[in-house]
């Protein structure tokens, strides 16, 4: 007698376990769901995951170069706009531009090279405080890290920025413990309720990105690096802010009631609370500490010493600059 094949599949399954998923660029998983966590984001098709220059890394403030720069100009961030908040399946998202060309947040400055325009921000957030941002400053993490990801506006749209390099600057802030709730937060995680499950979203208006930001930017890191998730491009000016957003931990506990769409190994879904992705190597790449001076660009009277000097000082630094850079 034949065996049925419902009998024979079943049979596979018990033997073999679940069939393994396909890791593709719209199915992959952080951590806990097997075959699609970043371990394997290398093997998506046109992946750049396992590149030289990819993000996000550890920023060991003594061996970063101090320079100046002319300040941020972020004067648009102050329209007041309607959004969309989502739950994408991978992290809470706000999208602040819907079409191609389309646009209300600008940034200039800050030793960007040209216009940038903002299509979403995102947050990456831990299962509890002492985990959660994807930089590290000295080895430290923050419990959440926001990125405002924008495109240069010398290209039609993100899609086609993302296909070069530069093309992408994206503004990094730190989340860190306050006492008190931030009220510019409210905003956006009074919609979480409504937001649990994966892909899904809710209309938010009177919106203003300036009121999320601290007080302060005049101090930052900047180096080159990559899209932190897959296809992981090398194409991101990537800009973190030394002064942090406050977060409270009630606002943080909201955060973790979200759901992603990965399944674990059980078959289980898995909630979104550490979307980060591991830290990756720093290698030969220069580390830039930057503090914004009105005066950036003047010309003032060269000194003859000045003029002597400075060009072998900066032979030397930048030399031992990658040199140390080497050693870790």
């Amino acid at each position: 007698m034949k065996t049925p094949f419902s009998v024979l599949l079943l049979a596979s399954v018990l033997c073999f376990g679940p069939a393994l998923a396909i890791i593709t660029k719209n199915n992959w998983s952080y951590a806990g769901a097997g075959d699609t966590d970043q371990e394997f984001w290398k093997d998506i098709d046109g992946s750049f995951c396992d590149g030289s220059s990819q993000s996000p890394i550890n920023i060991v403030t003594k061996w970063t170069r101090e320079i100046e720069r002319a300040p941020f100009n972020l004067q648009s961030y102050d329209t007041t706009i309607d959004a969309t908040v989502e739950n994408n399946g991978h992290a809470l998202e706000i999208e602040v531009s819907k079409m191609p060309g389309e646009g209300h947040y600008d940034v200039t400055g800050g030793g960007l090279s040209g216009t940038f325009r903002a299509v979403q921000f995102h947050f990456h957030f831990g299962s509890n405080s002492m985990q959660g941002s994807e930089h590290t400053i000295d080895g430290e993490r923050y419990p959440a890290e926001m990125h405002i990801v924008h495109y240069d506006t010398a290209y039609s749209s993100v899609s086609e920025a993302v296909k070069n390099k530069g093309g992408i600057a994206v503004l990094g802030f730190f989340l860190e413990v306050d006492d008190d709730d931030n009220s510019a937060l409210d905003i956006i995680l009074d919609q979480a309720s409504n937001l649990m499950r994966p892909h899904t979203h809710q209309e938010m208006a009177g919106f203003t990105l300036s009121n999320l930001l601290p007080s302060s930017l005049d101090k930052f890191w900047r180096y080159d690096g990559s899209l932190t998730t897959p296809l992981c491009n090398e194409v991101v000016t990537w800009t973190l802010f030394e002064d942090t957003i406050k977060i409270s931990n009630n606002q943080l506990n909201i955060t973790r009631t979200l759901m992603s769409d990965a399944i674990d190994e059980a078959g289980y879904e898995m909630p979104m609370e550490n979307n980060f992705r591991d830290i990756q190597s720093r290698g030969i790449r220069t580390i830039y500490a930057v503090t914004a001076d009105d005066d950036y660009g003047m010309s003032p009277t060269p000194t003859a010493s000045a003029g002597k000097s400075a060009p072998g000082a900066m032979i030397v630094l930048d030399a031992f600059l990658v040199a140390m850079a080497l050693r870790f």
